[in-house]
């Protein structure tokens, strides 16, 4: 029989394409494979040492946005990756398609489609889902297969009913049967008393988690009982050299890390070894990490990786936390040069590995939990299908996998939930009785994290919307950063190629109305009163305004931002005259504010002289008037122009004097 396997560009891709070959080899031992990847990625140095021959086709991921240009390059690989797929097809003759997933698969199912449809040649297809929620490629590839077979039940409701068998995760053989934890120290050579914390990010590597762990270093390595074992990833394109770039990181430490404390290697191999060698596991929560960790039953600090499809990291994250069987460091966002990028803080990771090597009991039950969770004939029951199809069977649903935990109750319905549904959430919690429970603030901050550092403008301003509705005071600084982020307004041309995003003035403006929204003052945010006073869009002027009348107590101290406040009653644009009278009124102190709010009292605009009114009353509330403007004030009233377009059916204009009145009739009766 000819096995064709297709699947990859990261290692957890390839890895169960190759475990389920193996086990396919003691069922059909003359079985022949061939492996269909994409040049210069994962499977192109993983798959050779199988001994397994490799062929290339074109592909690429589906882009994320609506670029033309950039769906137009995805639609001419996508046909060159087709037609040569169509070409290996004719050649090679298989009895049956193995797909993993990935944007390699689509290629190759697709052309098994077309061919199918022109009567030409009739495979069968098994496509295995690993992850908890499908990618947009493997949901269209899902519907030319012949068997749909998911690591997760969940998985199972985004392809058509009848053909989707709960299989669980192929997992290779060499996981399966680890070497105890005595021989693989001394096969590595560690000392029996070391207490080993591996840290991996996959086969790619993860900047964040390297940058992170290196940074951390210090503090873990001062402790001559512990050794970090780092594998960085290898560099197979896609802009990021994690062995380049973690060298420079290790380099630019004050004291180079002691060599018998800390290892650095590109790529674990094997891994078993080290697996089995290590007391805490550091890693992404991709499914095949996950799913390794129980089959070892190892304890694991998890750094799930943000904004992927479906967030499938996190909530496979999140579910083993639910029961015990591993814990979750969230990345951070973090302003650099560059714009915003996930960060992972070394001195919290540095504390939480600390905190886990000095219990070994609360390692051990998060260990024998996760064993508990493993389904290590995963692999050997998806061979059965594999040769059954080759066969011209359809295979049956295998053996029921023990069940996958679900996330905790009330974080569940938060997962499912879009930025704009989680907004409304937290805002309808904001003005109810219930307050959000310790589960859900943290997976909140955790979505918001994740918007704030994506390279998407639309979803960093939703970001900047949730950290505001939540009083996420840790992000301030970050929030008042955005204020004072431009970008050059794109040609045409420019936006058509997707080269540069959208002038971002919703979210200046958004960030001013947040940080109204936290209400924490710091020298970022009095910067981005500043700029946000000068900017040239009258929005952010007005949300500047508003912020500093929200922080009146700092800025009524501020000399420079009063002034500059007091130049934008007199503003071309009603909008930010409006909002500069409403501040003064809170934040002025000086000599005579009532003269200026006074004198607009005959401005054209209704709103305007709505506004001068609100400031006198804020003026009067705080005790700010001297007995000479009241007098000023009261006979000014008289010859307020009342005319408005406001009616609607409230008399603002109206309502805001009786209000001014109240507060100057209180006084006297004080």
């Amino acid at each position: 029989m000819n096995y064709l396997l297709t699947g990859g560009g990261t290692g957890g891709h390839v890895y169960p394409a190759l475990a389920m070959a193996e086990h396919v080899r003691s069922k059909d031992s003359e079985a022949r494979f061939l492996y269909v990847g994409v040049r210069g990625r994962a499977e192109a140095e993983l798959v050779p040492p199988t001994g397994i021959p490799l062929r290339f086709v074109c592909a690429r991921g589906l882009p994320a946005g609506t670029s033309p240009a950039a769906l137009m390059r995805f639609g001419l690989t996508m046909a060159a990756g087709v037609g040569k797929a169509m070409l290996l097809l004719r050649r090679w003759r298989p009895d049956v398609i193995v797909g993993t997933g990935g944007y390699v698969s689509a290629p190759v199912v697709m052309a098994n489609h077309l061919l199918t449809r022109l009567g030409i040649s009739r495979v069968p297809v098994l496509l295995h889902e690993q992850n908890a929620v499908p990618g947009r490629l493997n949901r269209l590839a899902g519907s030319w297969a012949t068997v749909i077979a998911s690591t997760y039940p969940s998985a199972a409701g985004y392809f058509s009913a009848g053909r989707v068998l709960v299989s669980g995760y192929p997992v290779r053989a060499r996981i399966t049967t680890p070497l105890p934890r005595e021989d693989a120290r001394r096969d590595l050579g560690i000392d029996g008393h070391r207490r080993v914390v591996l840290v991996f990010g996959g086969s790619l590597g993860s900047r964040s988690l390297n940058r992170g762990i290196v940074a951390a270093l210090p503090a873990l390595t001062a402790n001559e009982g512990i050794l970090v074992i780092h594998a960085t990833g290898r560099p197979m394109g896609g802009g990021y050299d994690p062995v380049a770039d973690t060298n420079r990181a290790v380099a630019a430490l004050a004291v180079p890390p002691d060599p018998a404390r800390y290892r650095r290697l590109d790529y674990l191999d094997p891994i078993a070894v080290y697996l089995s060698a290590a007391d805490l596991v550091v890693s992404r929560a991709g499914a095949g990490t996950l799913n390794e960790l129980c089959v070892m039953g190892k304890a694991a600090l998890l750094v799930p990786k943000a904004n992927l499809p479906g967030d499938h990291q996190v909530k496979n994250a999140l579910a083993l936390q639910a029961a015990g069987a591993a814990e979750i460091l969230y990345e951070r966002p973090l302003r650099t040069d560059g714009g915003v990028v996930d960060y992972l803080p070394p001195d919290e990771l540095a504390a939480r590995v600390l905190d886990l090597l000095a219990d070994p009991g609360r390692r051990a039950r998060v260990a024998k939990k996760a064993e508990s969770l493993a389904t290590p004939n995963a692999a050997s029951r998806l061979a059965h299908m594999i040769v059954s199809l080759a066969r011209g069977v359809l295979p049956e649903a295998p053996v029921p996998m023990s069940a996958w935990p679900t996330i905790d109750g009330a974080v569940e319905p938060l997962t499912a939930l879009s930025a704009s549904a989680l907004l409304a959430r937290v805002v309808s919690r904001g003005k109810g009785s219930v307050a959000l429970s310790i589960e859900e603030r943290a997976y909140l901050q955790y979505r918001t994290d994740g918007y704030l550092a994506s390279s998407k403008w639309e979803e960093r301003n939703w970001g900047v919307k949730l950290a505001g509705a939540l009083g996420h005071a840790e992000r301030a600084d970050l929030i008042a950063s955005l204020v004072v982020q431009r970008r050059r307004h794109p040609t045409r041309w420019q936006r058509w190629a997707g080269l540069l995003h959208e002038e971002n003035g919703f979210i200046r403006r958004n960030a001013l109305t947040a940080l109204a929204g936290i209400g924490v003052w710091s020298e970022a945010v009095r910067g981005a009163i500043v700029y946000a006073i000068q900017d040239r869009y009258f929005e952010i002027r007005s949300a500047g305004c508003r912020l500093a009348m929200g922080l009146a107590a700092p800025v009524r101290a501020d000399v420079e931002i009063v002034a500059m406040i007091r130049t934008l009653t007199g503003d071309p644009r009603f909008e930010v005259r409006a909002a500069a009278l409403a501040a003064l009124g809170e934040v002025d102190k000086g000599e005579a504010p009532a003269s200026l709010l006074i004198g607009r009292f005959l401005d054209p605009n209704w709103k305007v002289r709505a506004a001068a009114v609100d400031g006198l009353r804020r003026l009067a509330n705080r005790d700010a008037l001297s007995p000479q403007d009241r007098t000023r004030i009261e006979g000014a009233i008289r010859g307020l122009l009342l005319t408005s377009t406001g009616f609607r059916p409230l008399f603002e204009l109206k309502d805001s004097l009786a209000l001014l009145s109240q507060a100057l009739r209180a006084h006297d009766h004080a």
